[in-house]
Protein backbone atom coordinates (compact mmCIF):
# COMPACT_ATOMS: atom_id res chain seq x y z
CA UNK A 1 0.00 0.00 0.00
CA UNK A 2 2.79 2.39 0.95
CA UNK A 3 4.34 1.54 -2.34
CA UNK A 4 1.16 2.38 -4.40
CA UNK A 5 1.25 5.90 -2.39
CA UNK A 6 4.79 6.46 -3.05
CA UNK A 7 4.96 5.58 -6.48
CA UNK A 8 1.74 7.67 -6.96
CA UNK A 9 3.55 10.80 -5.50
CA UNK A 10 6.81 10.14 -6.89
CA UNK A 11 6.26 9.52 -10.36
CA UNK A 12 5.72 13.49 -11.74
CA UNK A 13 2.06 12.51 -12.35
CA UNK A 14 -0.50 11.58 -10.41
CA UNK A 15 -3.57 9.11 -10.82
CA UNK A 16 -7.06 9.83 -10.68
CA UNK A 17 -8.44 9.56 -6.91
CA UNK A 18 -10.80 6.61 -8.31
CA UNK A 19 -7.52 4.80 -9.74
CA UNK A 20 -5.77 4.82 -6.77
CA UNK A 21 -9.28 3.68 -4.78
CA UNK A 22 -9.42 0.82 -7.64
CA UNK A 23 -5.49 -0.59 -7.09
CA UNK A 24 -6.10 0.16 -3.36
CA UNK A 25 -8.63 -1.80 -2.90
CA UNK A 26 -7.34 -4.64 -4.73
CA UNK A 27 -4.09 -4.86 -3.35
CA UNK A 28 -6.73 -5.19 0.40
CA UNK A 29 -8.83 -7.73 -1.59
CA UNK A 30 -5.91 -9.91 -3.09
CA UNK A 31 -4.04 -10.32 0.50
CA UNK A 32 -7.74 -11.39 1.99
CA UNK A 33 -8.61 -13.57 -0.33
CA UNK A 34 -5.30 -14.98 -0.67
CA UNK A 35 -4.89 -16.04 3.35
CA UNK A 36 -8.36 -17.15 3.26
CA UNK A 37 -7.60 -19.44 0.33
CA UNK A 38 -4.73 -20.45 2.01
CA UNK A 39 -6.20 -21.25 5.66
CA UNK A 40 -8.63 -23.21 3.43
CA UNK A 41 -6.30 -25.23 1.31
CA UNK A 42 -8.19 -23.27 -1.66
CA UNK A 43 -11.64 -24.92 -1.14
CA UNK A 44 -13.48 -21.78 -2.35
CA UNK A 45 -16.66 -23.04 -1.18
CA UNK A 46 -14.96 -22.78 2.73
CA UNK A 47 -13.29 -19.75 1.94
CA UNK A 48 -16.49 -17.96 0.30
CA UNK A 49 -18.22 -18.82 3.39
CA UNK A 50 -15.11 -17.42 5.62
CA UNK A 51 -15.59 -14.46 3.43
CA UNK A 52 -18.98 -14.24 3.98
CA UNK A 53 -19.42 -13.69 0.21
CA UNK A 54 -21.23 -15.90 -2.74
CA UNK A 55 -19.15 -18.63 -4.20
CA UNK A 56 -19.87 -16.55 -7.31
CA UNK A 57 -18.69 -13.57 -6.08
CA UNK A 58 -15.53 -15.33 -5.08
CA UNK A 59 -14.72 -16.80 -8.12
CA UNK A 60 -15.01 -13.54 -9.87
CA UNK A 61 -12.98 -11.73 -7.65
CA UNK A 62 -10.10 -14.87 -8.00
CA UNK A 63 -10.48 -14.24 -11.41
CA UNK A 64 -10.42 -10.60 -11.60
CA UNK A 65 -7.45 -10.55 -9.62
CA UNK A 66 -5.40 -12.95 -11.75
CA UNK A 67 -4.83 -15.14 -8.76
CA UNK A 68 -4.29 -18.71 -8.93
CA UNK A 69 -3.09 -21.94 -6.64
CA UNK A 70 -0.43 -22.50 -6.09
CA UNK A 71 1.67 -24.38 -8.82
CA UNK A 72 -1.11 -23.53 -10.97
CA UNK A 73 -0.42 -21.04 -14.09
CA UNK A 74 -3.68 -19.58 -15.43
CA UNK A 75 -3.91 -20.07 -18.94
CA UNK A 76 -5.20 -17.21 -21.36
CA UNK A 77 -8.25 -18.52 -23.04
CA UNK A 78 -8.53 -18.49 -26.59
CA UNK A 79 -11.16 -18.62 -28.75
CA UNK A 80 -10.39 -22.02 -29.73
CA UNK A 81 -10.43 -23.66 -26.22
CA UNK A 82 -13.81 -21.91 -25.66
CA UNK A 83 -15.96 -24.71 -24.82
CA UNK A 84 -19.89 -24.98 -24.57
CA UNK A 85 -21.82 -25.84 -21.24
CA UNK A 86 -23.00 -28.75 -21.04
CA UNK A 87 -21.89 -32.54 -22.86
CA UNK A 88 -20.00 -31.42 -26.28
CA UNK A 89 -22.31 -32.06 -28.93
CA UNK A 90 -25.88 -31.42 -27.07
CA UNK A 91 -28.47 -28.88 -27.15
CA UNK A 92 -28.57 -27.63 -23.20
CA UNK A 93 -32.54 -27.68 -22.11
CA UNK A 94 -34.52 -30.07 -24.10
CA UNK A 95 -35.47 -32.46 -22.09
CA UNK A 96 -36.79 -35.38 -23.64
CA UNK A 97 -36.74 -33.89 -26.99
CA UNK A 98 -33.02 -33.24 -26.95
CA UNK A 99 -31.33 -33.39 -30.06
CA UNK A 100 -27.40 -34.16 -31.35
CA UNK A 101 -25.89 -31.36 -33.03
CA UNK A 102 -22.34 -31.27 -34.96
CA UNK A 103 -20.69 -28.53 -33.11
CA UNK A 104 -18.49 -26.36 -35.52
CA UNK A 105 -20.45 -27.40 -38.89
CA UNK A 106 -21.88 -24.30 -40.88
Amino acid sequence: MARLLETTLNNGHSLPLKEIRKKALDLVEREVISGVLKKTGWNRTRAAKRLKISYKTLLYKIQDLGMSPPGHSRPEPSSDSIQPAGRPGRIKGLGSMQKTVELGSA
